[in-house]
């Protein structure tokens, strides 16, 4: 039901603003090459888009049409989704912002989500500015809207998560609402992380039931991990996802999990402290009546950073100051983090009319700081547009080279392999099976530290013996790759938009055009 003296700011306003800043974002995010402008996805998302035209094109969730399936990607039902964006007339270059366009609507969906969270908090004595602040917050979180907005799965989670979560403290039919959470693990299955977090602690909080939601939340996922599981062996003849193994396995387990727990506290130091000091201030504040249903919000959270700190962390921390796996589930943590704000705003004003005036100012100012204020303003593009204009420039300057039917070596393979069409070598291994069961190259004097999924590869395999007709870029380490180039590959200098790049050209193929 609804409030009386909840703040009901003009939402659809607050949304048409929020879908504003979004295009912001998108067009600040797209770039021009070779005359052109492309709306390019985070190059983990372009890597789940090839798998998507391939699949609307008939020819199966491949990477290389016409090869054995390997799963490269983490997201089957994300990717499910991109596939029917290739059924809309539009080239490859602008299929992006069709995403990005879902992303957004997304993450205004997650804004009332968010808003119905705060409202049955408020009618257990929160702060009636609660859903205004909190809004703010998740909304202008920048972390959440690049991930978003770039073309990964963490909206949809977010959503997902926040729904489930509504559907638990209302205490809706147990069956579905675990059924709900456990077809999460369909997007990621790492959600099953959070859909036990989100369990257990419902069930401290309906202690009546614990028992109850225990066994529901284990029999549903279960099910639908097995169900996943099954048709993963079927039809890529592998139980587990190819990534798991390129990321998780072949290096020692204490030195991931230390470089897990630096990454997290380098994510909780560039939120000045605020992602810990301000839910554990709403923690303090909530009466009796809130408080357990706050500890449920944050207890998601928690679990995802032992998850992060689990895995290794991302590959990108430090560029976007929260990572994916934590972006998920930082909707909620916000909501207790809003409670503070929402308090000292009703104190100031002690019941004047400037109270959602100072609710707006203090969720603005906390949203300024909690993230980067530069990236959030979009004074400063969003991070990777340039590694993904050069990427995109290397397609470019790759498909001038090698005809159809001839392939293409590369380590950022996602805008390279969607933009130029051809067979792709996988450098780095999320799409071959050798390169990601291989152990990982080791810390050197070179720099090299622990990047999940980014620290396999065997040029003497990608090279050496799949001899790709061009290689348009190389990873760390490129002296490794020497002796193939000297036996075998001409260096070509292109340049696209001034930018001068380096390409290998297989001396005799027949798939290669003369520069």
């Amino acid at each position: 039901m609804k409030h009386p003296v909840v703040l009901r700011p003009a939402l659809w306003p607050l949304a048409l603003v929020a879908i504003a800043y979004h295009a912001a974002f998108v067009w600040r995010a797209s770039f021009v090459v070779d005359g052109a402008r492309y709306f390019c996805l985070f190059d983990d998302a372009m890597i789940s888009m090839r798998y998507a035209r391939h699949l609307a094109g008939g020819q199966g969730l491949v990477w290389n049409p016409g090869e054995p399936p390997v799963e490269g990607f983490s997201n089957p039902l994300w990717t499910l989704v991109m596939s029917a964006v290739h059924f809309v007339p539009l080239p490859p270059r602008l299929l992006g912002i069709l995403v990005e366009a879902l992303g957004s609507l997304l993450l205004v969906a997650l804004l009332f989500a968010v808003r119905g969270l705060c409202v049955r908090l408020v009618e257990r004595g929160a702060p009636r500015a609660l859903p205004w602040v909190a809004m703010v917050l998740v909304g202008s979180y920048q972390p959440l809207v690049f991930w978003t907005l770039e073309g990964t799965e963490v909206g949809l989670l977010a959503l997902w998560a926040t729904v489930a979560a509504i559907l638990l403290l209302d205490g809706c039919r147990l069956g579905a609402t675990y059924a709900l959470l456990a077809a999460g693990t369909l997007v990621r299955m790492d959600f099953a992380v959070i859909a036990l977090a989100l369990a257990a602690g419902v069930a401290v909080l309906d202690r009546g039931r614990a028992a109850t939601h225990a066994a529901t939340a284990a029999m549903t996922l279960l099910a639908a991990l097995a169900l996943q599981t099954a048709a993963r062996w079927l039809y890529f003849h592998d139980p587990l996802p190819n990534t798991y193994y390129l990321k998780l396995t072949g290096y020692p387990i204490g030195a991931r999990v230390l470089q897990g727990l630096a990454v997290l506290w380098d994510t909780i130091v560039l939120s000045r402290g605020l992602l810990v000091l301000l839910p554990a201030l709403g923690l303090a504040l909530a009466p009796p009546g809130a408080r357990a249903r706050v500890l449920v919000l944050t207890i998601p959270f928690v679990a995802t950073c032992g998850y992060s700190v689990w895995v290794g962390g991302d590959a990108w921390e430090g560029a976007i100051a929260t990572n994916r796996y934590l972006c998920v589930t930082v909707p909620l943590l916000l909501i207790a983090a809003a409670w503070p704000l929402a308090w000292l705003a009703q104190r100031v004003a002690r019941g004047r009319r400037g109270e959602p005036a100072l609710a707006a100012f203090a969720a603005v100012a906390c949203a300024l700081v909690i993230a980067p204020w530069r990236a959030t303003t979009l004074i400063e593009p969003p991070a990777y547009r340039e590694v993904n204009a050069e990427n995109t420039a290397r397609a470019v300057a790759a498909v001038g080279l090698v005809r159809e039917g001839g392939s293409v070596a590369a380590a950022a393979v996602g805008a390279i392999g969607y933009y130029t069409d051809r067979r792709i070598v996988d450098l780095l291994g999320k799409s071959d099976r050798h390169v990601a069961r291989l152990p990982m190259h080791r810390a050197s004097k070179s720099g090299l530290h622990f990047v999940p999924g980014h620290l396999k590869w065997d040029y003497a395999w990608s090279i050496g013996e799949l001899k790709p007709d061009v290689v348009a870029q190389l990873w760390w380490n490129p002296r490794e790759a020497q002796p193939f180039f000297e036996r075998d590959y001409d260096v070509v200098r292109a340049v696209v938009d001034g930018r001068s790049l380096d390409l290998g050209v297989r001396r005799g193929s027949r798939f290669t055009v003369a520069p």
